[in-house]
Order: structure tokens, then sequence, then C-alpha cells
């Protein structure tokens, strides 16, 4: 690969006798290199296009990896209808040939036409962009890259077993397309398991799949760069954008944004490792809705009116990018912009009416305010009981916390417990009554508002409100935290600008004038940088204070130690490797219990395994030749049925990586494990009949089957 070519560069040594440590070293340039191939790759093709619409260059900067995403998406489903295979190349060669393409004609476009209004851009802006990006390297390295075991590390929760599984599917069958999502496109047909393919929000996954086949790493070390590079750029240059759209007289508070924009525990650090994931393609697509939201404002905001054909086009394309990283990305905007509309609406239909604030009746403002909202309300209704949605909006969360416990997650920002952070929920109330008495942006409080009410009544309440209101997020607590803490950026930004003030004025009361900004400035960077960006630490005659920095870094630093006691363990990765090894030349298909850490085999070492990811969505709703494998595997010497099951769906090994079943301090299973439910492999043993023992190491065994057993 291209980039083992990079590193032999930058580091020559022969990779057969390197010592440990330098090959740690070598994987981490790599890591750096592959998050730059990412990074070039999220601008190029989108800033060409931001250009082609008429976008300022720092505009075009700012909005690239959300038109760049639904441009490498459509390729890839252009791919997969007409057979192409698809890689790092022939995917990155059409997306650079379009942007030069797409720079050429906008080029022409600006000198044919010299009256083309250009949004103004100065050097501050860009001096503001090195500092949220400057901000962003500094805390996304210190919380999410130091806490890794290694560039490889990666969460073994259930959710990732599938996202990992789907990243090797991409690599393995060439076919990137987010309509033709699976993981198993090298099975043909099966009577135990569906094969089938089809549409799941996949633009995370064709992400790190590219950075896969560029770097020829494996696929956990592509979702660390994935996700480090969204940390990077992709959120604070999305927040940026935002900021500068809606505060566009207010430098301070887009100032402000970079101090506070990775404050928040909630988002994106509670959803990088959520109890109800890790929510990897929710988090690309809650990153992406601020640019998308600002772009929807300047599509009807008096600095686009000349160019709103351009704007209308680049939002639908950002929307198509919401719906490819993930579809409840498209509601989160909603629920943002609903006030704005309502508002804009409003005012529009007052200046239609011809009245003034001074003389306008009531019934005239409560009609401005109702059409939109009644408008809304029948579009939100129409996708409730669209059928399309209906697995979505129906599935249910449990209750999480009491009424009043909900409310004080709120108002302490500790939606995902324990760790509250109240310094900066005083900068959120501090910036929401800031903003309700400015006519411009007091939308973002009832943004904020209606987040933190639809939050609440997901994780403390049940029935046909909750699905109503927080279906399309699964009714997820955490996820709803995570829609909360977005829209709460904004809120905190004023704040913090408002402490600025208060500072300011402060010091030049006290005869500082010459260095009152200065002060001022170095005063919130230090409450900001002490306050919100602290680990845990003890309080002398209070106790353990959790941060909510603090409480990500431990449960990553926990949930990525390759060491502990854990589904897959240091000694089942090793023995999975010398089996694909073994196996190198044989891609018959192998049984395995899919809740015994098993399945992260297929997309590490590419075991040609039978369960590809965990069981927690297969159980309750399996075939039943897959119920009786379950059940009665151990039988298969004498059971027709097993043997017949066998055959059909050509199973030739058995993996078993924790022999016998049984639970113990050492061995680690998903929570819903039971040994019952697995009782066939279960009752495996090395004399069972129809079996022969390839490969045996402690409690991890290999068999093949021996078909001329069978009677």
């Amino acid at each position: 690969m291209l980039i083992h070519a990079c590193i032999s560069f930058l580091m020559p040594v022969h990779f057969s006798n390197v010592p440990e440590p330098r090959l740690v070293n070598s994987m981490w340039a790599a890591f750096f290199i592959s998050s730059l191939f990412l990074l070039f790759l999220l601008e190029i093709p989108g800033f060409a296009f931001s250009r082609l619409m008429c976008f300022s260059r720092i505009d075009s900067l700012l909005a690239a990896p959300l038109f760049s995403i639904a441009l490498l998406e459509i390729i890839s489903i252009i791919y997969s209808k007409l057979g192409f295979y698809a890689s790092w190349v022939s995917l990155s060669l059409p997306c650079l040939l379009l942007a030069l393409i797409l720079l050429l004609i906008a080029s022409f476009s600006r000198s044919r036409n010299t009256d083309v209004a250009k949004p103004s851009s100065g050097r501050s802006n860009w001096l503001i962009l090195f500092l949220y990006i400057g901000i962003a390297f500094v805390i996304a390295t210190k919380t999410y890259v130091l806490p890794l075991d290694g560039p490889s590390s990666f969460i073994q929760d259930s959710d990732n077993s599938f996202h990992l599984a789907v990243i090797r599917s991409f690599i393995d069958s060439g076919d990137y397309s987010t309509v033709n999502v699976g993981i198993y496109h090298d099975v043909m047909s099966s009577s135990i398991i569906s094969v089938a393919s089809g549409f799941y929000p996949a633009a995370w996954h064709l992400l790190a799949a590219l950075v896969a086949s560029f770097s020829g790493q494996d696929v956990a070390f592509a979702t660390n760069v994935t996700n480090y590079v969204m940390l990077l750029f992709v959120l604070p240059s999305s927040v940026f954008l935002f900021l500068k759209t809606v505060f566009k007289e207010e430098r301070g508070v887009v100032i402000a944004g970079a101090l506070v924009l990775f404050a928040f525990n909630s988002f994106p650090w509670g959803t990088l490792i959520s109890v109800s994931g890790p929510l990897f393609p929710n988090t690309l697509g809650l990153m992406l809705v601020p640019a998308c939201a600002a772009i929807f404002i300047n599509t009807i905001g008096a600095c686009a009116k000349r160019f709103s054909l351009n704007y209308i086009a680049a939002f639908l394309l950002g929307v198509l990018s919401l719906c490819f990283s993930h579809p409840n990305a498209i509601f989160t905007m909603a629920v943002l912009l609903a006030p704005f509309v309502v508002l804009r609406f409003s005012r529009w239909y007052v200046v239609k009416q011809k009245y003034v604030d001074s003389d306008m009746p009531l019934s005239v403002r409560l009609t401005s305010l109702a059409i939109p909202a009644l408008l809304i309300l029948v579009i939100w209704i129409v996708c409730f009981i669209n059928p399309a949605l209906s697995n979505t909006v129906s599935f249910t969360w449990g209750v999480t916390a009491s009424h009043l416990q909900a409310i004080i997650n709120v108002l302490a920002l500790s939606f995902r417990l324990p760790a509250g952070n109240y310094l900066l929920a005083l900068f959120v109330a501090i910036g929401f009554f800031a903003l309700l008495r400015n006519k411009e942006s007091s939308w973002l409080c009832f943004s904020y508002m209606f987040a933190a009410i639809i939050y609440i009544i997901g994780a403390s309440s049940s029935g046909f409100l909750k699905h109503f209101l927080a279906g399309f997020w699964y009714t997820d607590p955490y996820r709803l935290g995570a829609c909360a803490s977005l829209m709460a950026i904004p809120l905190a930004a004023v704040g913090l600008e408002a402490v600025y003030s208060l500072a300011l004025r402060i010091f030049n009361r006290l005869g500082y004038e010459p260095w009152a900004k200065i002060s001022a400035c170095f005063v919130c960077l230090i409450i900001t940088m002490c306050a919100l960006y602290v680990n845990d630490f003890n309080l002398p005659g209070f106790g353990r204070v959790y941060t909510g920095l603090g409480d990500y870094q431990n449960c990553s630093t926990l949930a990525n130690d390759s060491k502990r006691d854990n589904l897959f363990d240091p000694k089942e990765r090793v023995f999975c490797k010398r089996v694909a090894e073994f196996l190198e030349k044989d891609d018959s298909l192998i049984y395995n219990n899919a809740d015994d850490g098993s399945a992260f085999a297929y997309p590490l070492y590419g075991l040609n395994l039978l369960y590809r990811r965990s069981a927690a969505e297969m159980l309750g709703n399996e075939t039943s030749d897959n119920q009786t494998l379950r059940l009665h595997l151990d039988k298969l010497a004498t059971n027709e049925d097993v043997q017949r099951i066998l055959k059909e769906n050509g199973i030739k090994y058995i993996l078993d990586l924790d022999y016998g079943g049984e639970v113990n301090d050492e061995r680690c299973y998903y929570g819903y494990y039971t040994w019952d439910k697995w009782q066939g492999i279960n009752s495996i043993e090395d004399s069972t009949p129809g079996l022969k023992l390839l490969m045996s190491e402690d409690d991890m065994r290999l068999y093949e089957i021996d078909y001329s057993a069978f009677n």
C-alpha cells in the first residue's frame, strides 16, 4: 500500500526484525499520515463544489466535509449499481477529477461574471479557524487518542461488532454503497441467518473503509483515524460555520465557541463511548448538523438572495449527507431550525400585513406563529406515521430517570451520568437569558428548550408522547442528551462571551485599561481550561469530583484496555490470528458463538464466521434452523436436522473461544448471554463424535466437522 511506502521512506527499517517500540511508532506514523489522507479527501471535493456554489473561500473550507461525504456516497452507489470495485484509489481519483472540473467551472464563471457578490471573509476569520483547529488538536489528541491502547484499539461493545463487520465487508466486497450494506456479501444464501443487504446510514463506515484501504491497516485502526479526523476538523469547522452565520456581528461569541466546543460530555464524547453504542454513525451525523443548518439560514437570509438556487442545491446535498450519515441527524436539524423558521415566517407575515410591532393585533401575531408551527407539526406527523420509520419510532428504551432527575440532568448537563458540569451549565444559563433579549438569535433558546423537553420525556416517561417526540432517536436518552448538548453549544458560547464582557468592565473600572482585554481573555481562558477540561479529582472534605471529560477518559481507557479480562482478550486474539493463518487457503464457513467475542475475528482477521456480530438483535427473531443449531449442535453425529443444516449452509469448522461456555471471573460475555441459549456449542467436547480437533489452547478450540462420520 501507498502508506507503507511513505512510512518506509520516513522510517527506513526492516519490519520483520524491528523491536516492538519501533513497530508502535511506525503505526502511529501511519495513523497521522492516514489522518491527513482522510482530511484531504473530506476537503478537496467539497471545497470545489462550494466554490462552484459561490461560497467564500473560508465558508467553502468549512462546509467541504458536508459535501464531500455526499459526493463520495453518490459515487459509491453508482459503482455498486455498475458492479465496479471500490477502493481508496477508485473512489479518490474520480473525486479529485470532479473537484478539478468544478474548480475550473467556478473560476470560468467568476471571470465571466464580475458582478458576483461574495460573503466577506476577513483575515480574522482565518485566525479564528486556526484557533478552532488548534484547540481541537489538543483536546482530541489528549482526550481521544491518549486513552487508546494503541492505534488499533477498539471498544468491544455489541454495536461495534456490527460497525467493524460492515467496514470489513466493504473492503472485502469492494461495495461501499450505503444502499447495499450487509456483512454477508460473500454468502449467497443461508437458512440460519439473513444475508440480505439494504440501506443503512454508512457514511462513517465508508470513510473508515477508505482509510483501511489506503493504509493497509486493520479496521479498528481505521475507525480511530476516522473518529480523530471528525474531532479534529469536521466538528470544529461545522460549528464555526454555524456560529459565524448566526452571530455575524458578534465576533466574541464565535471565538468563545472554540473554547466550549468540546466541554459537553454528552456530545461528542458521550456518543463515542455510550451505554447504547458506541454511536459512531450518529456522531458523524450530529457533527454535520450545524454546517447544514448554516447553509439553510443563508438560503433564506439576506446574504444569499442573489444566489438562492445555489444555496438550495447546497442545502439539499447537505441533507443527503445527513441521511447517509444518520437519518436522525435530519430530525435534530429540524428541532434546531424549527424556531428559526417560525420566527422568520412570523416576521415576514407581519411585514406583509403592513403592521409594525407597536400597533400589531395579538391575533395577527398568533396567526403568524401558528401557520409555520402547524406546517412543521404536519410534516412531523407524516414522518412519524411513515412505514419506513415505524421500526425506529416504535423502539423503546426503558425509563432511565424520574421526571425530577431528568430535569436535574438538564440543569446540570449530566445527560451521561454521573458527571455533571455545573460551570458549563452556568454558561448555558447565562447565554439562554442573554439570547432571549436578542431578536435575531433568540430562536436558539427555543431550540435548546425543545431539545431538553424531548430528552426529559424520552428519559423519564413511557407511552405515545415518548415515541411521538423521541422516537426518531429510538427513544434513547443518550442520543437525546447528545442532541441537547449540540444545541447548547451556542448558548454556552454566548454565556462565556458575557463573562468576558463582565471581566473586561471590571478591569476597566479597576484602572487597568491598557491591559483590560488581555486580562479578561486570560481570565476566561483559565476558567474554561481549568473548569471545563480537567479530569476527575479529589476535593478534600468533599470527596471525588467527577468531570465531563474525566468521566469519558476513565471509561475510554478502561474500554480500550486490551489486557484486561474482556470478551475478546489478548489470548483469544492471538488464537484467532493463528486460526486465520491456518485456514488461509480455506474459505469454508465457521460456526461460532456470537456472544463470546469471536464475532470480532471476522473484521480483524477475516475469519469466515457464521455470526459476524453479536446476537443482540438475532435471538427471538431467528429461523428454526438457526435455533436448531444453537440448541443441538453437539448432536451433529446423530441428529439428521443438524446434519442437513450444516451441509446446506456449507459449515466446515466450529470455533469455540470459551470451551464449555460457563461464566466465570476470567470470561466475559454480552449481558444477555446465558449458557442455555448456546447449549449446542457449549455442550461440545473434544471427544464429541463427528468432530476433529484441529487447534487447542487453554479453553479455545477449532474443530473440523467430519461429514464422513455422520449416520
